[in-house]
């Protein structure tokens, strides 16, 4: 294991939880109105650690999501915490590309690169070197989300499709590579193959686990603004009311999932990326 990345992956982590204490004291000190879903209690300092926490937690339990207003005075905070995230996030997946192993099937190798959810043997024994291996990785990665000022509603729905489906450009696909693919040989096997499809629609396709989405209503330049946002955890309100809040009917499915994902070949060109074409392009 390299001392040099060690030593940045902890300096990353020590300013992470800097960041992350200091974000957690500014959301509980505050005095500004909450609204957590049943059966939740409106308590700030629940709030504020469903936001900022990052280790795994065997007996507390947080709410799915929530709004909480805060000064926009503290924006700052929430934005250098973020970025301390992007850096931390940063720092683990240079451990996770240093100790990818040389594989002799190419195609065994595409198929097991590009994942970045999970921690490889490398990376848990980073972590336990530092005494972090507790650490829950999707919360030290998910970024603390600061909603736009002069919000009208905010309308909680479940998403219970099990996969996303977004049409992307060659361009997108090639950008896709260099940002997911560490391996030089594999980006250039895969950079082939998509030169093959330039003229075609590609689509990229990833699961998804079941997650509450919000639509959100704000003013903007005397405009009213709808945004659709994902939110795995207590959002932040930088006004002093709460909006319109509106929360999901019990046992409500989503019924209305797109079925686009129907015509697309079933076996992807790229499946690394997670990137197929059109049935009707062939």
């Amino acid at each position: 294991m390299s001392d040099y990345l060690l030593i940045h992956l902890h300096d990353a982590f020590k300013k992470l939880q800097e960041s992350l204490a200091e974000a957690n004291r500014v959301i509980a000190a505050g005095d500004l109105p909450i609204w957590l879903p049943e059966p939740f209690e409106q308590d700030r300092k629940l709030a504020a650690d469903a936001i900022t926490e990052c280790w795994y937690q065997d007996e507390k339990i947080f709410p799915p999501t929530g709004l909480i207003c805060v000064s926009p005075e503290h924006s700052k905070i929430f934005s250098e915490a973020n970025t301390c995230k992007e850096n931390f996030k940063d720092e683990i997946m240079i451990f996770k590309n240093a100790s990818t192993k040389k594989r002799t099937n190419l195609v065994s190798m595409i198929e097991s690169v590009g994942k970045t959810g999970g921690r490889n043997a490398k990376v848990a024994e980073a972590m336990q070197v530092l005494r972090i291996s507790r650490l829950n990785l999707l919360w030290c990665y998910r970024q603390i989300l600061v909603l736009p000022k002069n919000l009208n509603s905010v309308s909680w729905t479940w998403s219970t499709s099990s996969k996303s489906i977004d049409k992307i450009s060659y361009t997108d696909a090639l950008q896709l590579v260099g940002n997911e693919i560490a391996d030089e040989n594999t980006q250039n096997l895969i950079i082939g193959i998509l030169r093959a499809y330039q003229s075609h629609q590609l689509v990229r396709v990833k699961k998804v686990a079941p997650h509450l989405r919000a639509n959100i209503t704000f003013d903007k330049d005397g405009v009213r603004t709808r945004k659709m946002v994902t939110t795995p955890t207590v959002i932040i309100s930088q006004d002093a009311t709460l909006p319109r809040i509106r929360w999901p009917d019990k046992d409500v499915k989503n019924t209305r999932l797109g079925r686009i994902d129907f015509k697309l070949n079933p076996e992807p060109i790229v499946k690394a990326l997670g990137i197929y074409t059109y049935i009707d392009q062939e």
